[in-house]
């Protein structure tokens, strides 16, 4: 699947917003090794099993498309950061 990263919180999980506009879960941990979650950044994932009972799936193996050039910025990994404000 692919998305682009809408929701980044400093607890270690964000929210991914898939082209048909759901929004996924996804923890820091699942992110490509050698690379930050960023705000707007592009990216594709594989849907996993939910992480508590009854609720929604979340996103693993999640990584930057291949198409995608992003910077990261300081401000997405030390505060909480939503809709582009901070």
């Amino acid at each position: 699947m692919q998305g682009s990263i809408t929701l980044l919180h400093p607890r270690g999980y964000g929210f991914i917003t898939t082209t048909a506009g759901e929004r996924i879960f996804f923890h820091f941990s699942q992110f490509q090794k050698g690379a930050d979650p960023v705000l707007g950044g592009l990216v594709e994932f594989e849907i996993g099993p939910p992480i508590q009972v009854g609720k929604k799936p979340q996103a693993l193996r999640v990584r930057y498309r291949k198409d995608e050039a992003t910077e990261v910025s300081e401000a997405t990994i030390h505060g909480f950061v939503s809709g582009g404000v901070q």
